[in-house]
């Protein structure tokens, strides 16, 4: 891998510069294995300039993950040109497509050891909120009136969507186009729940859902000998 020669950059530079190569380094070594060396060597600074741009290496990884967070909003932005089930779509794309650039760097930040650190936490929660409020806002112009318990289904169909792409990390068998429709599909499904259970609709659309599960379980030998004893 080519080493950085040293230039003089300003302070705003510099320190730019060192975040996207730790971003780079990221797309092949998780969080926790980039060391001060790594990205000294990349960008033909000594391990001390480093620190004076960043006091410590963890204050490092959380630029990583504040910058990070910040393109994947930026990523997901939806277009406004297409119809609101299509701009979905292709957000959840974009949001796949980054996540496979840097699979390593998307589960440290939800899983790894350094995901509790209060300043990781909060670029994390902060990137989550934004995507929440961009589609609570545009919930409205959709017929659907924001309420408490609209919020606490977006927000948890974030969570959703982060779950899935993790184990999908790990067990890709599943085709990608499936991923995307069942991420689609999901949030329309979360924002109806409410209006289907509370209208009674679920009992005309799913009659299924609303019998006892013992009738829809298949009988066994023993059932119908159950039966015959108690006739």
């Amino acid at each position: 891998m080519p080493v950085h020669k040293r230039t003089r950059l300003s302070p705003s530079e510099r320190r730019t510069q060192l975040i996207e190569l730790g971003l780079v380094l990221l797309q092949k070594k998780s969080i926790e294995d980039i060391s001060v060396e790594d990205i000294a060597a990349q960008a033909g600074v000594s391990k001390g300039l480093l620190f004076h741009y960043f006091g410590s290496l963890t204050e490092f990884q959380a630029a990583l993950v504040s910058s990070a967070s910040e393109q994947l909003v930026a990523a997901t932005e939806p277009d406004l040109t297409l119809a609101p089930i299509d701009a979905l779509r292709a957000a959840l794309d974009n949001y796949i497509t980054f996540v496979e650039q840097a699979p390593n760097l998307y589960i440290s930040m939800l899983r790894g050891a350094l995901s509790n650190i209060p300043e990781m936490v909060e670029s994390v929660n902060n990137s989550r909120n934004r995507i929440a409020d961009r589609i609570l806002a545009l919930l409205p112009t959709l017929g659907v009136d924001d309420s408490p318990i609209i919020q606490f289904s977006v927000r948890g169909w974030i969570a959703l969507v982060e779950e899935t792409v993790v184990h999908w990390l790990a067990d890709p068998s599943v085709p990608r186009n499936d991923i995307l429709d069942l991420l689609n599909g999901s949030l329309v499904g979360i924002l109806l729940g409410p209006k289907l259970m509370g209208d009674g609709a679920i009992e005309q659309l799913f009659p299924e859902f609303t019998k006892p599960i013992t009738e829809r379980m298949p009988h066994t030998d023993a059932d119908h000998q159950d039966d015959s004893k108690a006739s």
